[in-house]
C-alpha cells in the first residue's frame, strides 16, 4: 500500500491542447508543469520505488473547496503511476473512489493506492 500527498492534478480538460495547423495532441503547460511538481513529490516521499504490479484500488481525496469535478482529476494520477512503473497499466484499476474531503490543503490530494487479489 502507498499513500503519498501530490499537487492537485489540473482537470482533464486542461491536460492537453490540439494543435491548430495539424490536429495533434499535446500536453498543455499546465499538465506539464503538475508532471514536473508530481515527479518531485514521488521521488521526494520515496513513493517511485513502490511497485503493485495487478490489480489495485486507489483512493484519491481532493479538497473540499476545489473546483470542478473530482473524477476529472483520477486519469492525470493514474497515467503518473503508470509512466514511474508503480502500476503496470491503469486497465488493472478494479476499484477507485475520488472525493472532496475537509482538512485536505488547497491544490494538494492525498492518494492511497493499493494491491487488489
Amino acid at each position: 500500500m502507498l499513500t503519498i500527498r501530490l499537487p492537485l492534478p489540473p482537470s482533464v480538460n486542461n491536460m492537453f491542447g490540439v494543435a491548430r495547423t495539424t490536429g495533434r495532441r499535446f500536453k498543455s503547460r499546465t499538465y506539464k508543469r503538475w508532471c514536473e511538481d508530481a515527479d518531485f513529490e514521488l521521488v521526494r516521499q520515496r513513493a517511485n520505488k513502490v511497485r503493485l504490479p495487478g490489480k489495485y484500488s486507489i483512493i484519491i481525496g481532493c479538497p473540499q473547496g476545489m473546483r470542478g469535478d473530482v473524477d476529472n482529476r483520477v486519469k492525470a494520477i493514474l497515467d503518473l503511476f503508470v509512466r514511474w512503473g508503480i502500476t503496470d497499466d491503469d486497465k488493472h484499476c478494479r476499484r477507485m473512489v475520488a472525493e472532496k474531503v475537509a482538512g485536505i490543503e488547497r491544490d494538494t490530494c492525498i492518494v492511497t493506492i493499493e494491491a487488489m487479489e
